[in-house]
């Protein structure tokens, strides 16, 4: 009974020593990897939204530069004015192909790109011809289109679409940030749990390696032929002394055998008073005379 609870908990300590780590490190690797692979996109979406934000105030920038160089240009009519105009222009388009690049992930953001790109060229083309009319000489045509374009829709059309593009960043990053703490949460969580587990397992395998060495000191002796118990097998005790601790049994004789033989052989042993008197040969003993 105790070779089989012995090799019973000896499988036990093998998985709690060895499955259960490989199970608790493959769950914390996989856990781990999902995780940052989820940290890792949320970092890239961030940096992203960085960008795009950047992007819009880089655009909102030049718009305004450009009409300023205008309306300079149409008030002085000094050449120099018209060079922030120009640099403007230059670069409005390849400032709205990285915005378009940076957000070719969303198709929401990319239809209020195509909107914002359509109306920062329509206003471009205003500006070039008030610049236009102003170097023809058509001084009050340009200062009349210069008015009604302070009161028209293109700059509110504008407005609105890098409004609706920023408003939507700052959403999406706040969910982002949202999520990336709560994901944080449950790493720390996650990680409370196996480490709970992986101490729960290491105690578990103390307790089951304190067992079976309780167990392997208990030694199973048949009641009646003295034989022991191994590894579920019986054998003589010399067989066990040389199986379990490589000893080799000689024999001898004790004290207390020796005289207890001696005295059995004593008692066994008994010697005829009539010592000179011989057996007949025929092994029956000679009639006694009166």
């Amino acid at each position: 009974m105790k070779g089989s609870s012995l090799q019973y908990n000896r499988r036990v300590l093998i998985f709690v020593v060895i499955a259960i780590p490989v199970l608790i490190a493959g769950l914390f690797f996989f856990v781990s990897r999902q995780l940052r692979r989820d940290q890792g996109l949320g970092l890239e979406i961030v940096g992203r939204m960085h960008v795009a934000r950047e992007q819009l105030f880089v655009i909102q920038d030049l718009l305004d530069q450009a009409d300023n160089a205008q309306r300079g240009y149409l008030l002085t009519g000094e050449m120099a004015n018209l060079l922030p105009f120009w640099l403007a222009k230059a670069e409005l388009p390849a400032q709205l192909l990285n915005l378009r690049q940076v957000l070719a992930a969303d198709p929401h953001q990319l239809a209020q790109v195509g909107r914002l790109t359509t109306a920062v060229q329509k206003k471009l083309d205003e500006l070039s011809q008030s610049i236009a009319l102003k170097e023809s000489g058509q001084t009050n045509e340009a200062v009349a289109m210069l008015l009604s374009a302070g009161n028209g829709s293109l700059f509110s059309e504008i407005h609105a679409a890098i409004f609706a593009l920023q408003t939507y960043e700052n959403t999406v990053l706040a969910e982002r940030n949202a999520n990336n703490d709560a994901q944080l949460n449950l790493r720390d969580d996650i990680s409370t749990v196996l480490l709970a587990t992986s101490t729960l397992v290491v105690v578990g395998a103390g307790i089951l390696f304190l067992r079976i060495q309780q167990l392997q000191n208990i030694i199973t002796v048949c009641a009646w032929t003295q034989r022991v118990n191994y590894r579920g097998k019986w054998m003589r005790m010399e067989e066990f002394l040389w199986e379990r601790f490589r000893v080799k049994v000689s024999h001898g004789i004790s004290e207390e055998a020796f005289d207890g033989v001696m005295g059995l052989v004593g008692k066994n042993l008994t010697i005829p008073d009539n010592r000179g008197e011989r057996t007949p040969l025929g092994g029956t003993d000679a009639p006694k005379t009166k």
